[in-house]
């Protein structure tokens, strides 16, 4: 019987990373930006307070030939209420490429995050805390269009 890939079979080890406060969830951001999101992989569960977003993470952290991508769980936890624009949960055919996160305090400690695709596509956080997770969870593979994003400058 055949296994799944396990990360640990790569060539390098797989990302597992927190935020909480504004500068660690820059690194994140970077680290997502480019990612891919299906709108069936966005998980909003009220009864955990957990958003979670299954991304087809393109690894920027490091340098290949052929370029790679990894898929990743993005957490946001003490999360009180989500909103989007322009976007379709559980739909399968919806695509996004994310481009950034951010995090504006409330006050001292809940806030609010946005995430922004491309397409003007956006999801709203209101959250108790920042309080996010970047876990890869697949071994890396080569990315389908072979090519590094690329945006205009």
């Amino acid at each position: 019987m055949a296994s799944d890939a396990r990360f640990e079979d790569a060539y390098s080890k797989p990302i597992r990373l927190e935020a909480l406060d504004i500068e660690d969830l820059q690194v994140i951001s970077t680290l997502c930006q480019d990612a891919i999101v299906l709108g069936q992989d966005i998980s909003w569960q009220i009864s955990k307070r957990r958003l979670t977003l299954l991304l087809n993470r393109f690894r920027w952290e490091e340098y290949s030939v052929e370029p790679e991508r990894v898929r990743s769980l993005l957490i946001f936890n003490d999360v009180k209420k989500v909103s989007s624009k322009a976007i379709v949960r559980g739909d399968i055919g919806n695509i996004y490429s994310l481009l950034s996160l951010k995090f504006e305090l409330n006050d001292e400690v809940s806030g609010h995050f946005t995430i922004t695709f491309a397409d003007e596509a956006l999801i709203f956080i209101s959250a108790e805390c920042l309080d996010v997770k970047l876990q890869d969870v697949t071994r890396p593979y080569k990315s389908p269009s072979g090519h590094k994003p690329k945006h205009e400058e």
